[in-house]
């Protein structure tokens, strides 16, 4: 694990990004990063991750459809999981089993979408977990980590919080037209 830090710290330092030197203590955690514009989003918070010793899972489905990605993922602890109707059981066991922390993206897409959707806020219900937001912020090349939270009363509140904590940062996308307002997604208000 020791070398895998060093490597990731090493990569991170050799493109200019700078990364908490720690990572916060009170878990467990739902890791969740905004904003999400592109793939290159996953690849600093993983490294960031490996730097802290972490281990995360990502519940996306199309890694498992690709055997050597898979491989590579678990090798630098990323747990792939599938998204389905059991999804939330599914993370559930996987952080009762293993210990890991999810990551989530909120948009849950790179492209601009209408809000962000509740997936993180019920995971983090359902698994007792304080919410941990992270943010690829790609002007001033820093991996932003913000004080964990509990989930404050509904998920609109929640938002509500994390778009006061992200203010006075955002733009911060690789392609800030892409940012998605923080704001629940339309088609989750019901």
């Amino acid at each position: 694990m020791k070398i895998m830090s060093s490597i990731s710290k090493r990569i991170l330092d050799f493109y200019g990004w700078k990364v908490e030197p720690s990572f916060p203590k009170g878990g467990p955690f739902v890791c969740v990063l905004y904003p999400h514009t592109t793939n290159w989003d996953t690849i600093v918070a993983f490294l960031a991750g490996t730097y802290w010793e972490q281990k995360f899972f990502i519940p996306v489905k199309e890694t498992y459809n690709h055997p050597v990605l898979e491989k590579i993922i678990k090798n630098f602890n990323l747990l792939p999981i599938t998204r389905d109707r059991d999804g939330y059981k599914k993370i559930k066991n996987e952080v009762e089993k293993t210990g890991a922390y999810p990551c989530i993206a909120t948009e849950g897409t790179r492209k601009k979408s209408n809000g962000i959707k509740p997936g993180f806020y019920n995971i983090s219900l359902e698994t007792n977990s304080k919410i941990l937001l992270f943010g690829c912020d790609w002007k001033n090349k820093t991996f932003r980590t913000f004080e964990p939270f509990e989930p404050h009363g509904t998920v609109q509140e929640t938002i509500s919080h994390i778009a006061d904590i992200l203010e006075p940062f955002v733009p911060m996308g690789k392609f800030p037209e892409n940012e998605s307002p923080i704001i629940l997604s339309k088609s989750e208000k019901k």
